[in-house]
């Protein structure tokens, strides 16, 4: 579970209907009671780290050739309002893209990170599989 601050509201192509929203920086919370009667406690995790969401970190330097800045090890120095104005500035050239200052306290999953990842790694073997051309098509696979 991560509470979200800032989100990124963003468009594929320039002329989409459709805007998208991504959760900019992630800290990964816990949210406890020790009874049914007794206030939820949302804590910090201090075993883990702040980071800007990785999926779209990845997405935006992929596709657009743009660069976040690097959050990691700046969990306690870390200025908010300065990393979202940054932000803001980076993507500054996409007209139609935003820097929204909001927090959502939601579980976000990355496990498509992993798939690009994994793909990206394997390109090659997977290019030169026979059944892979064969279903992409290459008639002598």
């Amino acid at each position: 579970m991560y509470v979200a601050f800032g989100l990124l509201e963003w468009k594929e192509f320039e002329n989409s209907p459709d805007t998208l929203r991504s959760p900019l920086l992630l800290v990964p919370v816990t949210l406890q009671r020790d009874t049914a009667l007794d206030p939820f406690q949302l804590s910090m995790l201090e075993d883990e780290e702040i980071v800007l969401n990785p999926t779209l970190v990845e997405r935006l330097r992929r596709d657009f050739g743009i660069e976040l800045p690097n959050v990691e090890g700046n969990g306690g120095d870390l200025d908010l309002a300065q990393l979202l104005k940054q932000i803001a500035g980076t993507i500054r050239p996409q007209r139609s893209w935003r820097v929204v200052q909001d927090a959502y306290l939601a579980c976000f999953s990355f496990l498509k990170l992993a798939m690009y990842q994994d793909l990206q790694a394997n390109a090659s073997l997977m290019a030169n599989h026979p059944l892979i051309r064969a279903i992409g098509g290459d008639s002598g696979a």
